[in-house]
């Protein structure tokens, strides 16, 4: 069974170390990470064994969209719905929002589950994060 509920601040990096054991790399650095966790919208899934198996966090833009910037699952415990699970916590707690994220073009696994989950291809982004490479595909999501 899979539970999901909001992490502790002292889990932050644990989410990390999911975060890399998926990707092979670092994401979200170390300072960074706790912030998230306390100042966000970040949710977590773990099994029945207490194992972190995924994890969405979340931030609010001045805007006032909420920009996804993780969601994460254990390679092994994909097609569970998991993902799912945890972007629909998150969707709820921001009820009403206007909710994006930036993907990766050779993600295909997060551009589907964005488009099954509803959201919507907005626009191609150069370099949205100015790191000065890369192109991204903004989605979004209105509810």
């Amino acid at each position: 069974m899979i539970r999901i509920r909001k992490p502790k601040p002292s889990e932050a990096q644990k989410i990390r170390l999911l975060e890399t054991h998926v990707y092979g790399h670092e994401v979200t650095n170390r300072y960074d990470m706790p912030m998230t966790v306390r100042h966000g919208y970040s949710y977590i899934a773990k099994d029945e064994h207490g194992k972190l198996v995924g994890a969405i966090l979340a931030l609010p833009t001045k805007d006032g969209q909420i920009l996804v910037c993780d969601w994460v699952v254990d390679k092994r415990y994909r097609r569970k719905r998991i993902g799912c699970g945890l972007y629909e916590r998150l969707l709820k707690s921001v009820k009403g929002k206007q909710v994006i994220a930036y993907i990766k073009p050779r993600n295909k696994a997060s551009l589907n589950g964005h488009l099954k989950l509803g959201f919507k291809v907005y626009k191609r982004v150069r370099d949205a994060y100015n790191l000065g490479k890369g192109e991204w595909i903004l989605v979004r999501l209105r509810r």
